[in-house]
């Protein structure tokens, strides 16, 4: 029972965590040259930095908690997970 308990707030923690938006690398290529000037970029109004959780501040953490919610997972039997938990471990 506490397997399970631990799985449900384990995969809970890793739901929580917001997934980063990166912004499309532009693309530069050196053969091609442009004799237009590229024109001035907007001021962009600064974004507030990612909220990083506290569990989340060193990567190692981080691999510790997805290795674990992955062993949790594969022991679905004696832990009696149902399919649709293990569906959104996978996502």
């Amino acid at each position: 029972m506490r397997g399970n308990i631990k799985a449900r707030e384990t995969l809970q923690v890793l739901l929580d965590y917001p997934e980063r938006e990166y912004p499309e690398p532009e693309e530069m290529d050196p053969k091609k040259k442009d004799k237009k000037a590229p024109p001035p970029k907007k001021k962009k109004k600064k974004e507030p930095p990612f909220p990083t959780p506290e569990w989340a501040e060193e990567l190692q953490k981080v691999i510790e908690k997805v290795k674990e919610m992955q062993d949790l997972a594969a022991d679905k039997v004696n832990l009696k997970l149902d399919d649709e938990f293990i569906h959104k471990v996978g996502e």
